[in-house]
């Protein structure tokens, strides 16, 4: 009976430890995160004509840190304003670079939205 624990215990650790070692080690080296979302914070448009829809689909492809920023949405015209940054060297440059290029779409169009720009998805 000690001898059949023992043996399932050797079976675990050569099953668990090396597939274990493995997803951590490519884990820790691996900065690709294209295809994720990272953290989300709001909803995310997917049109996919319209420039912030175009913006959104760039920002899950890009395998580096980035962010996304939009405005509110106007419900009456359904109108808002979005800018992100890609592929930056840490997330809070990407937020930084996202808000700034909101901001800078806020002063070109002056009407058809609403409320400050905030960071919709970061990774």
């Amino acid at each position: 009976m000690v001898y059949q624990v023992f043996a399932r215990m050797i079976l675990v650790f050569a099953i668990v430890v090396p597939f274990g070692l493995s997803a951590e080690t490519v884990h820790a080296g691996s900065t690709n995160l294209s295809g994720q979302l990272g953290k989300v914070r709001g909803r995310l448009p997917r049109r996919k004509g319209d420039q912030c829809g175009e913006a959104v689909e760039k920002y899950k492809k890009a395998g580096g840190h980035s962010a996304y920023a939009q405005t509110d949405t106007n419900w009456s015209n359904l109108s808002f304003i979005c800018g992100s940054a890609l592929n930056r060297r840490t997330v809070e440059e990407a937020e930084k670079l996202a808000l700034r290029s909101c901001e800078a779409g806020m002063k070109r169009w002056k009407y058809g939205y609403h409320g400050k720009c905030r960071i919709y998805a970061s990774k």
